[in-house]
């Protein structure tokens, strides 16, 4: 991938801002209330926040996390001596990222695996390697996200929901139903 495509997906960040930003008012004035989409355009304008603050807090966060994930697979680039750059992985990991999300597979086994020889073996690396490369990635989530949940099980294993209310929910206005019919 050249600078060119760089260049372009930093483009993409200021026009996706603006699109999120502006869009909701730009679809309602595009379909007022009168018209047959109007009540679609209002609810998907009052959907997206009025203030940019919570948009540019997630996108902090979300992108704090990609850099580390990405981060991550640099280090098992590294360890198995792949010719590839941080920069490649940069370009390249967000979208087998995305191909993997897709509900075709179980946890995107397989998907990241065809992801990783595409984008990979035309850079030099052995397709056992981009393989290998993707078998190391699952594995080392797995095992992180096992470990999360040991800790997670040991530390609130013995919160007691007994104090949450487990009666059915009701319609506003709605009286609460008696304890004798629950």
């Amino acid at each position: 991938l050249g600078p060119l495509w760089v260049v372009g997906a930093i483009a993409l960040a200021p026009l996706a801002l603006a699109g999120w930003l502006l869009g909701p008012k730009t679809l309602t004035k595009l379909f007022p209330p009168g018209h047959r989409f109007g009540n679609a355009a209002t609810q998907v304008a009052r959907a997206f926040p009025h203030a940019p603050r919570p948009l540019l807090t997630a996108t902090a966060i979300s992108a704090a996390f990609h850099c580390l994930q990405i981060g991550m697979h640099w280090i098992i680039a590294q360890e198995l001596d792949l010719p590839l750059t941080l920069a490649y992985l940069f370009a390249t990991v967000p979208l087998v990222n995305i191909a993997a999300s897709l509900p075709i597979s179980m946890n995107g086994l397989g998907i990241r695996e065809a992801g990783y020889l595409f984008l990979f073996v035309p850079v030099g690396v052995e397709p056992a390697s981009a393989i290998a490369f993707g078998a190391l990635w699952i594995l080392a989530v797995t095992v992180v996200s096992a470990l999360a949940g040991f800790v997670a099980a040991s530390t609130f294993g013995s919160v007691s929901l007994s104090g949450f209310d487990q009666s059915p929910t009701t319609a506003p206005g709605e009286p609460p139903p008696s304890r004798s019919a629950v």
